[in-house]
């Protein structure tokens, strides 16, 4: 609103603008001193057939109030994830002929009853395939989300190559189809459960916009559906699967080739536009072991830049050790400890930590900056360097964490329990429960 005074009145100016941003009308309001009264006049805007189907675009495609409502990095994810998922489907189309192929569509020799049994076979794959790996890492995806994500269209990847490889091989038909369902049903499982946690993130902890937000992505997908259908549609009668025709299966297989490429290197980068706030180990380790070398704290968006998406951090540090294993291998290190939620030990090159039960994020981020603090100055953990670093971690823990938080780090987010990890509890050695 912008106002002005000439002479005894007051001119009043409003502008009313709609959830995505589009200014709809405008106010001017003039106040009359003597009669007390507004005189008001409403201008309504001649918006160009451009800013409409703009705005048509955006209340369809992107969340009400966007850009307020999302984080930053929102926008650049969703566009790569886009273009991502309609190589997916293109390929999809493709693998699908294939399969269709292989079970006997098209040949007159081919049994149905047959056809269904391979079919209800490779389907029945997937499902195991997919019940396995979710009980046996679903606790893993909310914390290492852009990891699982990756790992997701990366099975997608090898699943579809394996249903397009499995007609050129009939002996070997089902073991390649059934292979390609588990892939494909591991890629099901690890984005679904990654999605919770990206969509969480975009909300900036809004609850309201998570709805919002999941209805805007069904939307997305349904565009990029129904665009690779279309050239789907329009490459399919030029693909082959077989060896009937060689020159229709190479161009086959190199648009397949070239979608492939594409598809991994898309969702690269939709994976590394993610700027996630919450500290998961590998990030908590970055940011401590760039405060101990240089005494300052890494931003969000620095960390996602050198945060490894493929390959697994390197460290010489290893969080949740099983503390019978570091008594054996160093009781006398271990004992000066047992006053601590955290304990340090050596192994060989490596830093373990065991966990204790009542640890909270705080004990976990002083025993990463001890940690840390050690591998710096390359000291061996004896008893005098623990006390050395001990002593660092406990002066510097408050700067750490009221810098953390200015940078806008989530402290609370660090987990202090894994599937993985040893957890141990003090007890009073005279408690005959215990004896």
């Amino acid at each position: 609103m912008t106002s002005s005074q000439i002479g005894e009145d007051k001119q009043c100016f409003f502008s009313e603008t709609s959830n995505w941003g589009q200014t709809t009308t405008d106010f001017v309001f003039q106040e009359n001193t003597d009669e007390s009264r507004l005189l008001g006049k409403q201008i309504y805007r001649k918006n160009s057939a451009l800013n409409g189907t703009r705005a048509l675009f955006i209340s369809l495609f992107l969340p009400a109030s966007f850009p307020n409502s999302v984080s930053v990095d929102y926008l650049p994810f969703q566009f790569w994830d886009s273009l991502q998922a309609s190589s997916s489907y293109i390929r999809g189309i493709i693998t699908t002929k294939a399969i269709l192929s292989g079970v006997g569509v098209g040949n007159m020799y081919a049994s149905s009853t047959s056809a269904t049994m391979q079919w209800i076979f490779r389907d029945g794959c997937g499902m195991l395939g997919g019940l396995v790996f979710a009980w046996s890492r679903s606790t893993d995806f909310g914390v290492n989300v852009k990891q699982w994500r990756f790992f997701a269209d990366i099975s997608n990847d090898i699943g579809l190559t394996f249903e397009l490889l499995s007609p050129m091989f009939p002996h070997y038909f089902l073991l390649l189809a059934c292979m390609g369902s588990i892939c494909r049903a591991l890629c099901g499982v690890a984005a679904g459960a990654t999605r919770a946690g990206i969509l969480s993130h975009f909300s900036q902890g809004n609850q309201n916009v998570i709805a919002d937000l999941s209805a805007k992505e069904g939307v997305q997908e349904t565009a990029v559906t129904l665009f690779g259908m279309v050239v789907g549609y329009m490459i399919s009668p030029y693909m082959s699967v077989g060896f009937q025709d060689v020159n229709k299966t190479l161009f086959t297989w190199i648009i397949f080739f070239i979608l492939t490429i594409f598809h991994v290197f898309a969702n690269f980068k939709a994976v590394k536009a993610l700027q996630f706030r919450t500290l998961n180990v590998s990030r908590l380790q970055i940011v401590c072991e760039h405060f101990v070398e240089y005494e300052t704290i890494l931003t969000v968006s620095e960390v996602a830049v050198r945060e490894n998406i493929i390959f697994p951090r390197i460290t010489r540090i290893k969080l949740g050790s099983k503390l019978s294993d570091m008594v054996r291998r160093e009781k006398h290190t271990v004992s000066t400890q047992l006053h601590l939620k955290t304990i340090i030990s050596p192994n060989g090159e490596l830093l373990e930590i065991a966990v204790s039960s009542n640890c909270s994020a705080i004990d976990i981020v002083k025993s990463i900056l001890q940690a840390e603090y050690l591998k710096f100055h390359d000291c061996l953990a004896n008893r005098e360097n623990l006390k050395k670093s001990t002593a660092f971690a406990q002066q510097n823990i408050e700067l750490f964490t009221s810098e953390c938080r200015l940078a806008g780090w989530l402290l609370e987010s660090v987990p202090t329990k894994y599937p993985n990890y040893f957890v141990f509890g003090q007890f009073n050695i005279f408690d005959k429960k215990h004896m």
